[in-house]
Parts: C-alpha cells; sequence; structure tokens
C-alpha cells in the first residue's frame, strides 16, 4: 500500500468517525435517521476511496502513441529546459521538427538514455545530438 493511499485511510477513518459522533449527537432523537446519515457518508467515502485508488496515473504512458503525444505537449509548452531520463529515445524521429523548434528558440533539452546497443538507437541518438540536445548515456555494467 502506498504512502498516499494510507495516509487517506486515515484521514478516511478519522472523518467517518466525527462524522458519525456529530450525526449521533445532532439527531440524537432519531437514531435510525442518525445511523442511515452515517451508513451514506462512510459508503461514499469507499466509494470515493475505491476511485483514488484505481484511477489511472497521468503519468504512466501506454504505448509508442501517448510518449509521443506527451512528449510533443512537453516541448511546445516548454520555455526555458526540459530535462528527462528516457529508457530509450525511439520517440525522437516523431518529434525530431519540435525538438528543433524549440531549441531554436532557446530552450535546452537534455536527455539521459541508455547506451545505444543497436545501430537503430545509435541512430536515434545521433538524430538528438544533432538537433543540439545535450545526451548523455549510461552503461548497463
Amino acid at each position: 500500500m502506498s504512502k498516499n493511499v494510507a495516509s487517506f485511510v486515515q484521514w478516511t477513518s478519522f472523518v467517518v468517525g466525527v462524522t458519525g459522533l456529530t450525526l449521533i449527537k445532532a439527531l440524537n432523537g432519531h437514531p435510525v435517521i442518525a445511523k442511515y446519515a452515517i451508513s451514506l457518508a462512510f459508503v461514499a467515502l469507499a466509494i470515493f476511496l475505491c476511485i483514488q485508488i484505481f484511477r489511472r496515473n497521468p503519468n504512466h504512458f501506454r504505448g509508442k502513441k501517448a510518449v509521443d503525444s506527451a512528449w510533443r505537449a512537453l516541448l511546445t509548452r516548454a520555455d526555458h529546459s526540459v530535462d528527462v531520463f528516457a529508457g530509450d529515445v525511439s520517440w525522437v524521429q516523431d518529434n525530431k521538427t519540435s525538438i528543433s523548434q524549440r531549441i531554436g528558440a532557446g530552450v535546452v533539452v537534455r536527455v539521459l538514455c541508455r547506451w545505444p546497443r543497436t545501430s537503430g538507437q545509435l541512430k536515434q541518438v545521433r538524430t538528438l545530438i544533432g538537433a543540439g540536445v545535450y545526451v548523455n548515456s549510461t552503461r548497463k555494467t
């Protein structure tokens, strides 16, 4: 369980407890209505918790099209610098013009990527360097 989920569960428990005590005191003469309202509050918070746990992470991209689109958006909005670690740089071919335009506008682009092992990967890294991107590669030892 992640730290955010654990924190959310703790706060939810606290809110449900306070809500329950408040409703019992506020509706002292009507215990059935108080219990119904407490149950309703608990169900609403449980649904909200499930939504928070299972919603899609906006920073996790699935597929090459999603990565290309994220890169294009990042590069076209950048006004100063872009620093990123990229496991591979296959996105560079589709975004070469965006990269060149941003570098021409004075944006500094730095990429840390894996050491190229194939000729295709080497071509992609050379494309980055040719566009004016600062590239550092890490070797897997």
